[in-house]
């Protein structure tokens, strides 16, 4: 059976441009696609103790960060 015209999808693949530097001090530096700034990613809590981060102010994790995504 063939499908009608309107319903007919193409789809286009595109590898996505990122860059994550190396983890210093408790944070991480990520480069997603054309944006200039980097998005950054940190530790808190017990995490912090647990890595060895040095103090400052909490900054999101990756896991926060997919949490908020997940949420809506």
């Amino acid at each position: 059976m063939a499908r009608p015209a309107q319903a007919a999808r193409t789809w286009h693949t595109r590898r996505p441009r990122r860059r994550l530097s190396q983890y210093q001090d408790g944070y991480r530096h990520a480069y997603l696609g054309e944006v200039a700034e980097p998005v950054i990613y940190g530790v808190q809590g017990a995490l912090r103790e647990y890595y060895g981060a040095k103090e400052g102010p909490p900054i999101a994790s990756t896991l926060d960060h997919i949490v908020a995504a997940v949420a809506g």
